[in-house]
C-alpha cells in the first residue's frame, strides 16, 4: 500500500469531530447567574464526539516486543524496512497509537542523516493524530499539547506539504478542546486570508465558518463576528447552521442599535430549529421586545414575544429529540449500520441528556414573557388582556419580586375597565401587602376615590385619617385633605 493510500485509509479512519459551540447564554438582570452557570456545553460533551469518531485502539505488542521491553525499546531493535512495513500495517488499520513507537523511532532515525530525500510530512502528521487518539483514551491534556508540537512541526518544515490542510483542521479542533480560542481564531483567519496555499471544499469552509462564528458569539464580538456570521447565513444549506448565523447577527444588529436589519432575520429565527429550542435567542428576543416596546414599536415587539420558548417548550423539545434519536441508535444497531454512525448518534443523545439536566434546572421564562405580554397590551389600549394577565401573574406568584409590580398593574388596569370591586379588592390587598411600596400613594388616593363613590364612608374616612396622620408630607395628602 502507498503511502498516499495510508494517508487516505487514516484520513478515513480518523475524522476529528467538530467541537460544540462552548456558549454560554447572557441572561438578563435577576435570572443572570443562576443560568449562565448551567448553559456551558461541557467539554466532557465534546470529547464525548471525539471518542465516536476515532476508532478505539485494540490491544497487542509492537513487533518484536519481549516481555519488559517498552514499545520504544522493541521499535529500535527492528530495520528501517521491517519499521516502515509494520507501521504501514497499524496505519492501515486505524491503530495509531500501536504505530506511534515505530513512527518516533522512524523519524528519528530519518533525522540522524544529514542528507535525505525521505520526507517526514505523513509521519509529522500521523503522529500529532495518534497523540489526540491517545488523549480521548487517557483524558490527559498533555496529549493535545504533544500533538501541536507534531503539527507545528509539519508547518515549519513542511509548509507546503499535500497534508497541511487537514493537520490545520485538526489544528483547530485541538485548539478548541484546550480553550485556546484566539489561537484558533487567528489560525482560521489566516486561512481565509490566504496565508496558506491550500484549498478548502464548501463544507470545509462552511464549518470554519460555524467554528469561527461559535467562538463570536460565545464571546460577544459582534462587530468582528457579524460579516462571520452574515457569510456563514448564505454559504450554509443547513437550517440549524443558518438559523445560529441568524441569531448572532440578530444581537450582534440591535447591539448596534440596527433594529430593522436585525427584524429582516425572523423568517431564520421562526423555524423550528435546535437553536429555537436554547436560552440564549430566547433571552435576546426578550431583550429585543424591551427595545422595541421603549421605541414605541409595538407591533414588532408583539412578533417578537410571540417566537419566544419558554423553558417548558425547550425542555419537552430536548426529550422528543432524546426519545427520537434513542429510537433510530436501536433500529439502527438492529440493522448493522457503520459503527461510526451509531457511535456519533449516540453522543448526540448524551450531549441533549446533558442539556436536558441543565434547562431543568433552570427558572422559568414565563413570568418574564407575560409581564412583557401585558406591557404591550397595556401600551395598545388592550386593558382587557393586560388586565387579566396582570391578575394571573398577581395571584399565580405571590412571593415574586415583581408581585407589587404585578398587584399594581392590576389595580391600574382593573380601574380602567370600571371593574372598581375587583380594584377596591386588590387596593386592600396592595395597602396590607406593601405599606412601603413604591406606588401606596398612587394606590391609597385611587382607592379613597372608589370607597367615596361607593358611599363606604367608614372606609374612607379611616384610611383618609390614617394616610394623613401618618403621611402629611407625601404629595397625595393635599388631594385625600380636600376630599
Amino acid at each position: 500500500m502507498t503511502k498516499l493510500q495510508l494517508y487516505r485509509k487514516s484520513r478515513a479512519l480518523i475524522p476529528f469531530s467538530r467541537i460544540p459551540a462552548l456558549m454560554t447564554d447572557p441572561i438578563p438582570s435577576k435570572l443572570d447567574r443562576r443560568m449562565r452557570s448551567r448553559l456551558s456545553i461541557t467539554p466532557l460533551c465534546s470529547l464525548l464526539i471525539l471518542s465516536a469518531l476515532i476508532p478505539s485502539q485494540t490491544p497487542g505488542q509492537t513487533p518484536g516486543q519481549t516481555p519488559g521491553q517498552t514499545p520504544n525499546q522493541a521499535a529500535g531493535q527492528l530495520g528501517f524496512t521491517a519499521l516502515q512495513k509494520e507501521a504501514s500495517a497499524f496505519v492501515e488499520k486505524g491503530q495509531l497509537v500501536q504505530a506511534l513507537p515505530l513512527l518516533k523511532e522512524l523519524v528519528e532515525r530519518v533525522e540522524a542523516v544529514e542528507e535525505t530525500e525521505v520526507s517526514l510530512d505523513f509521519p509529522f502528521f500521523i503522529i500529532g493524530t495518534a497523540h489526540v487518539q491517545q488523549f480521548v483514551s487517557s483524558g490527559q491534556q498533555g496529549e493535545l499539547q504533544e500533538a501541536l508540537k507534531w503539527y507545528d512541526k509539519l508547518e515549519s518544515e513542511y509548509p507546503t506539504s499535500s497534508y497541511m490542510k487537514d493537520m490545520l483542521l485538526k489544528r483547530i479542533d485541538v485548539l478548541r478542546v484546550l480553550g485556546e480560542t484566539d489561537s484558533a481564531t487567528e489560525t482560521m483567519l489566516k486561512i481565509f486570508r490566504g496565508e496558506y496555499q491550500i484549498n478548502l471544499t464548501n463544507a470545509e469552509e462552511t464549518k470554519l465558518l460555524k467554528d469561527l462564528s461559535d467562538i463570536y458569539y460565545n464571546e460577544s464580538k459582534f462587530t468582528e463576528g457579524l460579516p462571520v456570521f452574515n457569510k456563514l447565513l448564505i454559504t450554509s444549506n443547513d437550517p440549524n447552521e443558518q438559523a445560529l448565523a441568524a441569531s448572532a447577527s440578530f444581537e450582534a444588529y440591535f447591539a448596534q442599535n440596527r433594529i430593522d436589519e436585525a427584524l429582516e432575520l425572523l423568517p431564520y429565527l421562526a423555524r423550528e430549529t435546535d437553536v429555537r429550542f436554547r436560552p440564549r435567542l430566547n433571552v435576546a428576543f426578550l431583550k429585543a421586545s424591551d427595545a422595541l416596546a421603549d421605541a414605541e414599536r409595538l407591533t414588532d415587539a408583539a412578533i417578537i414575544l410571540n417566537l419566544i420558548k419558554t423553558t417548558d417548550l425547550m425542555i419537552a423539545f430536548h426529550e422528543e429529540q432524546i426519545a427520537t434519536k434513542s429510537d433510530l441508535v436501536e433500529r439502527w444497531t438492529a440493522m448493522g449500520t457503520d459503527n461510526d454512525r451509531v457511535n456519533l448518534l449516540k453522543q448526540e443523545v448524551k450531549i441533549l441528556e446533558a442539556r436536558l439536566v441543565q434547562l431543568r434546572e433552570l427558572p422559568t421564562l414565563r413570568n418574564e414573557l407575560l409581564v412583557r405580554r401585558a406591557r404591550n397590551y397595556t401600551k395598545t389600549e388592550r386593558r382587557y388582556e393586560a388586565f387579566w394577565m396582570f391578575y394571573d401573574l398577581m395571584v399565580e406568584n405571590p412571593d415574586d419580586p415583581q408581585a407589587e409590580f404585578f398587584h399594581y398593574a392590576s389595580f391600574s388596569n382593573g380601574l380602567q375597565l370600571n371593574k372598581e370591586d375587583l380594584a377596591i379588592r386588590i387596593g386592600d390587598v396592595y395597602r396590607e401587602r406593601f405599606p412601603e411600596g413604591d406606588y401606596f400613594s398612587d394606590v391609597t388616593a385611587a382607592l379613597a376615590g372608589l370607597y367615596l363613590e361607593a358611599n363606604r364612608d367608614d372606609d374612607f374616612l379611616p384610611l383618609v385619617k390614617d394616610f394623613l396622620d401618618t403621611r402629611p408630607l407625601d404629595p397625595a395628602s393635599r388631594s385625600l385633605f380636600a376630599q
